[in-house]
């Protein structure tokens, strides 16, 4: 790993030094950590912003937020906590084990931030689940929503956040068959209000676009794709963007490159 900084990160731009929050729906989860381990590396000169399209020409003129001031927080509803997550990815390869070792603090400081989110009604009975997650899975939707947001609005004022991005990055959920109550908001609003239980990723996008918080869906669960929530979007003038950021790299680590190897 290179110690230098290179020079795109000490070029003077005209970014902003507002922090900025970047909340991670899954946030124990492998993607999230890496993104942990690898901003620290980033921030510590660490690692160089290979393949970071906003850390090179013409993103770097831009007003953009630097990797400095990003804060991340975020929800789970597994027990165990982001270490253990950092630990098997070192195990595997994908995480340098000094990395990790380096950026034990930050990753306390993240793990201080996060909370148990719903819990997908098809998910009940896995292991290693937050008891308090899938409590607050079986409350009503309007409860759900307004303890994500509750959470949301903790976070910004303890970190002296204006903005945070909601990016959806949890497990993928079982698929289900288009509802009626999700074809327009007005539909939807009325589903919400007689209590019928919604998909979480539908809760996290309703609750981000409605508080005016931008979405980022990294998987191919409902979120924000529903009509209704498409409209919400549009009526409230929310960025939301994603459908599944995966591009098939997992089945190539995972089946594809052992028989390489072996």
């Amino acid at each position: 790993m290179s110690q230098s900084q290179p020079e795109s990160q000490t070029a003077s731009t005209p970014q902003t030094a507002c922090p900025a929050g970047m909340w991670l729906v899954g946030a124990r989860g492998a993607i999230s950590t890496c993104l942990l381990y690898g901003l620290h590396g980033l921030r510590q000169g660490l690692l160089e912003p290979v393949g970071l399209v906003t850390e090179s020409e013409p993103f770097r003129g831009l007003s953009m937020v630097p990797l400095e001031n990003l804060v991340l927080g975020g929800h789970d509803v597994c027990e165990r906590d982001v270490s253990s997550a950092a630990g098997e990815l070192v195990h595997a390869g994908v995480l340098d084990a000094d990395l990790v070792t380096s950026g034990a603090g930050e990753a306390a400081a993240y793990e201080a931030r996060l909370r148990p989110g719903p819990l997908d009604g098809p998910d009940v009975g896995v292991a290693d689940l937050d008891g308090r997650s899938a409590e607050l899975g079986a409350r009503p939707p309007r409860d759900q929503v307004a303890q994500v947001c509750g959470d949301w609005d903790a976070f910004e004022k303890d970190n002296g956040i204006e903005r945070t991005v909601v990016v959806f990055v949890a497990s993928t959920e079982a698929v289900r068959e288009p509802q009626e109550e999700w074809a327009d908001l007005a539909s939807f609003e009325a589903a919400l209000d007689r209590g019928d239980p919604q998909p979480a990723s539908v809760i996290y996008a309703y609750a981000a676009l409605s508080s005016g918080r931008p979405l980022v869906n990294f998987t191919p669960s409902l979120a924000s794709s529903v009509p209704a929530l498409r409209q919400l979007a549009e009526e409230r003038g929310v960025p939301h963007c994603g459908s599944d950021g995966k591009t098939g790299e997992t089945l190539v680590k995972t089946v594809l490159a052992p028989m390489f190897t072996g």
